[in-house]
C-alpha cells in the first residue's frame, strides 16, 4: 500500500510510526505541516520514507494558507495516488486532508485536539466535528480521546484505541509474572517515572504537588504497594 502520513512536525511519535509502515512492507510518504519549530527528533526520517515537498512544511501553521494547503495536498494524492492517508491533530492535519476529498482517511488524535484544541472555540468544535464525521477511521491512544471522537461524531465502529506513548525498546517495565516484583517495591519507598515534556499543558508541577501530598498520606503505605495476590 501507499500510505501518506501527515503529522504536525517530526517528533519520536512520527518516526516510529513512520518505522512501523515501512517495516510493514508499505510505501510511506511523509507530509510535514510545520517546518522546525518544535522538532523533538534528531534521528532521520527512516530510510525509504519520502519526505513529500508540498506547501506545507516551512513556517507555522496559519489559518489563512488553508486554501493553499488544501490545493496543495490535492497535487500531492494525484502524484503518489495513495491508498490511505494517515493524519493528525484533527483540527489541522486532518482537516486538510477531509477538504481534499480523498478517502479513505485514518484521523488520529493527539491528545491534546480532543482534550484542549477543541474547546478553544466554536469554530475548532465545529471543525472537529466535521473532520470526525467524515473520517474513514480513528485512532488514538486513550478511551478518554475515542469517547470524546464518538461524541463530535465518529462512528464508533471504526475507531480503536491502542497505546503508543513509550518506546519499549527502550522502556519495558519488570513484568510481575517474571520477577516476582520484589525489585520493583521496597518497604519504605515507591518510585513514580514521568517523561512528559515541561509544557503547561501536561501539568507535571502539580504531578509533583500531588506526589508530595499523596507521599504523606496513608494511600501510599507499603501495604497498597505490595504486588498482587499479598
Amino acid at each position: 500500500m501507499k500510505i501518506v502520513y501527515i503529522s504536525t512536525d517530526y517528533s519520536p511519535h512520527d518516526h516510529r510510526f513512520l518505522s512501523a509502515i515501512r517495516d510493514g512492507g508499505h510505501d510511506a510518504f511523509h507530509v510535514r505541516l510545520e517546518g522546525n519549530l518544535r522538532q523533538t527528533e534528531d534521528r532521520p526520517v527512516p530510510e525509504g520514507v519520502e519526505i513529500v515537498q508540498w506547501a506545507g512544511g516551512r513556517g507555522k501553521f496559519r489559518w489563512q494558507d488553508l486554501p493553499k494547503y488544501v490545493l496543495s495536498l490535492r497535487r500531492v494524492i494525484r502524484q503518489i495516488k495513495p491508498d490511505l492517508i494517515h493524519a493528525g491533530p484533527i483540527q489541522t492535519c486532518a482537516f486538510i486532508a477531509v477538504l481534499t476529498g480523498f478517502r479513505p482517511i485514518l484521523t488520529m488524535s493527539w491528545g491534546f485536539d480532543l482534550m484542549e484544541g477543541v474547546h478553544k472555540s466554536r469554530w475548532m468544535e465545529r471543525v472537529t466535528q466535521y473532520v470526525l464525521r467524515k473520517s474513514t477511521f480513528f485512532t488514538s491512544d486513550a478511551m478518554v480521546t475515542r469517547d470524546k471522537a464518538v461524541a463530535y461524531g465518529m462512528n464508533p465502529e471504526h475507531a480503536i484505541v491502542f497505546p503508543w506513548g513509550v518506546d519499549l525498546n527502550r522502556y519495558t517495565p519488570k513484568d510481575w509474572s517474571s520477577s516476582g516484583g520484589d525489585e520493583l517495591v521496597t518497604d519504605n519507598s515507591f518510585t513514580i517515572f514521568c517523561n512528559r515534556s515541561w509544557e503547561p499543558r501536561y501539568g507535571v508541577d502539580i504531578l509533583a504537588r500531588a506526589f508530595v501530598r499523596a507521599a504523606k498520606s496513608e494511600l501510599c503505605r507499603p501495604p497498597l504497594l505490595q504486588k498482587p495476590g499479598h
